[in-house]
């Protein structure tokens, strides 16, 4: 259960990026490595911590229900469609990307 995992990106412009040396590039990528690991472990303690005090205060903190489950899934695969329709090749990419993760 997620109740709330907040996110963060850092986008880069390509040209700064190739203007790194490849040492200074692979530090980065190396700190950034880290930095997604500790994230993601900070963003699962903080949603822990929350569930626990929603509990605490007595709210039922559960999963959603099949049919709810099922129409938010629905709804995924018609926005991804559709969006795939405009994006082409290069959004199936990205697609393919995420759902290999």
């Amino acid at each position: 259960m997620k109740a709330w995992l907040p996110k963060n990106m850092v986008i880069v412009n390509i040209e700064a990026w190739n203007a790194l040396s490849p040492e200074i590039q692979e530090i980065v990528l190396r700190e950034a490595a880290q930095a997604e690991k500790d994230g993601w472990a900070k963003a699962q303690e903080l949603a822990d911590g929350y569930k626990e005090q929603l509990a605490a205060n007595g709210m039922s903190v559960d999963g959603p229900g099949d049919q709810l489950r099922d129409d938010l899934l629905k709804i995924g695969d018609t926005m991804t469609k559709e969006w795939l329709e405009r994006a082409g090749n290069a959004g199936q990419q990205v697609i393919d990307s995420y759902r290999a993760m």
